[in-house]
């Protein structure tokens, strides 16, 4: 009976420690409790492992699993359960190790497999889940391509004119009359039955004909579509010569598209060399994971190969990735399917297009639209983030500066009809977004107008501050002009030899900004024309100017923090 009491004293004890989050000592007295009756206590932790499971305590799971675990060690459902509170606490390598210890005793295991690859993708689905996610892929028979059902209609129209070329070549010559006669016979049978003919008319699409026709004309867009078509159509129809011969001509001609890039790899595969076609596609995820044709192949080529846990790990990437992209696997059509919703101005479902564009693509284009939608939704914080951005990035390309002029102009059509209906608080966002665009004098004071009205004095101080940077830079701006100017005119009389006027000339760029190189300049020609004196004299102005440079930097920055 002591025992008994002695296995309960721990028992509550452990239960108080886990409850004030003491998980290292709760466990010792676990682990008194199990030495003195283990059968007791395992259904007691068995209780405390639930309810801290439900509760969502993962460190509390840990602490009770881990000692459950030390004795039943072959018990492959704690085991799992494990290795998922160690996942959700985002310690993989703990997780990895309870999903192996899982399989090592129980190889059949249904979720551990599954559980282990998600860990390895880093993604959160777990058991049924995740099981749920990649049994679709691993019951792929063939690889991944793309729908080329009107590439065949295509490639069909193709071989039509392929056909009547070679009956025209076999065809003797008619007699005149006959061909005459035949003619108007035809043109009395109406068009109903070139209708029934051509209904009953069976293309047999031959790649070899086809690829000879194109091999050498592959330079138009039309022709590149129908190479690539006819590449998908082999890769289909297991044609590995004609895939992998059209694909490297299309890669070769457009080196920048990855999805050819990923079909050149499946022709490898098709030819039997598998392992080139996986490395080739590792390739192309090491350059961008987001591939979506490439993650699904390269699962399916592990499928192949047997190796199972790397197949069930680019199954779970996939089926992530494809969530985020509402099943397309092509993003250039899931971006035509966003810019329609932005036409539409169905905004809320291009947002979801563009979110994920945003995260997976480099673009200005994406920026834009993304800026735009989020002013649509008065998400005005996130569209001032995205124009900062693309300023950031981008400012500097033409194309993006016409379109930043357009958005900017938009941008201030809606502050003037907000101001006009007295709507401030939302019209000052739209002068603080337009700031980000472009800084501008004006619109800082219809700005510091906006504050004013709503009495917000920070906001007005703000804007003045502003002001006065502007001002200091087209000050600047213009005091380079002129210092460039004068710096010309003193090499021009320097390279002619009139050394005076050179002097002149850098004294006066020296008095509009502190430039060493001049200094140095002045120090030469003054050696030149014997005026030792002012050596000396250049040198201890150009120091004085630096100090007061560096003093009112100094000034600025304490000014800068006071107002902060």
């Amino acid at each position: 009976m002591a025992e008994r009491g002695d296995v309960d004293q721990h028992l509550l004890e452990g239960q108080r420690l886990m409850d004030s989050k003491f998980y290292d000592r709760a466990m010792v007295e676990f682990n008194k409790a199990l030495k003195i009756d283990s059968k007791t206590t395992m259904r007691a932790l068995d209780n405390l492992f639930d309810a801290a499971e439900d509760t969502g305590d993962y460190e509390g799971v840990v602490s009770i699993g881990t000692n459950m675990l030390l004795n039943q060690k072959d018990n492959n459902i704690l085991a799992n359960k494990l290795g998922n509170a160690y996942r959700k606490m985002r310690n993989f390598g703990q997780a990895i190790k309870l999903y192996e210890h899982c399989l090592k005793f129980s190889p059949d295991d249904r979720f551990a497999p599954y559980n282990l690859a998600a860990t390895m993708a880093r993604i959160d689905l777990y058991d049924g889940n995740a099981v749920s996610a990649v049994l679709p892929f691993e019951q792929m028979r063939n690889p991944k391509l793309p729908d080329n059902e009107e590439g065949v209609e295509r490639l069909k129209a193709l071989q039509r004119e392929i056909l009547k070329e070679q009956e025209e070549a076999l065809s003797p010559p008619e007699d005149e009359e006959e061909d005459w006669q035949a003619k108007l016979k035809k043109e009395a049978e109406g068009p109903a039955k070139k209708s029934k003919e051509k209904k009953k008319e069976k293309i047999n699409i031959v790649p070899e004909e086809i690829f000879e026709r194109l091999r050498h004309q592959i330079s138009t867009d039309e022709h590149k579509q129908l190479m690539q078509d006819i590449a998908i159509y082999c890769l289909e129809k297991s044609y590995p010569d004609i895939a992998w011969r059209s694909l490297t001509r299309l890669a070769f001609k457009i080196p920048s598209n990855e999805y050819i890039q990923c079909f050149v790899a499946m022709a490898y595969a098709l030819r039997g060399e598998e392992q080139i076609a996986i490395d080739k596609l590792l390739s192309l995820l090491g350059k961008n994971q987001y591939n979506r044709y490439a993650n699904a192949n390269l699962g399916f080529l592990y499928k192949k190969q047997n190796n199972d846990l790397l197949a069930k790990k680019y199954f779970i990437i996939t089926y992530q990735l494809l969530e985020k992209s509402q099943d397309f696997y092509d993003m250039d059509a899931f971006k035509e399917k966003g810019e329609k919703y932005f036409r539409d101005e169905i905004y809320k479902n291009a947002l979801k297009v563009f979110e994920v564009l945003r995260e997976e693509q480099e673009s200005p284009v994406v920026l834009q639209r993304l800026g735009r939608i989020y002013i649509e939704l008065d998400e005005y914080d996130k569209a001032i983030e995205v124009y900062r951005e693309l300023v950031g990035k981008y400012g500097e390309d033409p194309e993006v500066q016409k379109d930043l002029v357009e958005i900017n102009t938009y941008i201030l059509n809606l502050a003037k009809s907000l101001m006009e209906k007295h709507r401030y608080s939302r019209a000052v966002l739209m002068f603080e977004m337009s700031l980000e665009i472009k800084r501008d004098k004006n619109v800082c004071e219809d700005g510091m107008g906006a504050y004013k009205l709503l009495r917000d004095e920070e906001g007005m101080k703000k804007m003045k501050i502003m002001i006065a940077q502007i001002n200091r830079e087209e000050q600047e701006r213009e005091i380079e002009v002129s210092r460039v100017d004068k710096l010309k005119r003193a090499e021009k009389f320097e390279s002619k030899n009139i050394p005076y006027k050179a002097i002149q000339a850098y004294e006066e760029a020296l008095r509009l900004k502190p430039d060493k190189d001049v200094v140095m300049k002045l120090i030469s020609l003054y050696k030149r024309t014997r005026q030792h004196d002012m050596i000396e004299d250049v040198t201890e102005r150009y120091n004085k100017a630096i100090e007061r440079m560096q003093r009112l930097a100094k000034l600025e920055a304490e000014e800068a923090a006071a107002s902060d």
